[in-house]
């Protein structure tokens, strides 16, 4: 019983050693579109009113900040391409 236990236990390691092979991804291409699936539906996409994954996810995209700072204390752009000007159009 016991060598059958170790058995099963070595050729089970061996098998999850041997589906571990990597692919290596794409380039990442600049632009676009993102689609995101979250389990449930939110009442509110705004965090500040209801908490929870299924608001927070798409919350945190809609009121991510302009910049963010780096560990230097720098300010640097996460929404603004430049830092420079936004303009937002209407279509």
């Amino acid at each position: 019983m016991r060598l059958s236990i170790k058995l099963v236990s070595a050729l089970g390691a061996i098998a999850l050693a041997l589906t571990g092979v990597t692919v290596q991804a794409d380039t990442p291409k600049a632009g676009g579109t993102l689609i995101m699936s979250v389990g449930g539906t939110p009442r509110h996409l705004n965090p500040a009113v209801q908490s929870g994954i299924a608001t927070g996810a798409p919350g945190a995209q809609l009121f991510a900040t302009w910049y963010g700072l780096m560990i230097s204390g720098m300010p640097t752009p996460i929404l603004l391409s430049h830092g420079t000007c936004l303009t937002i159009q209407e279509q």
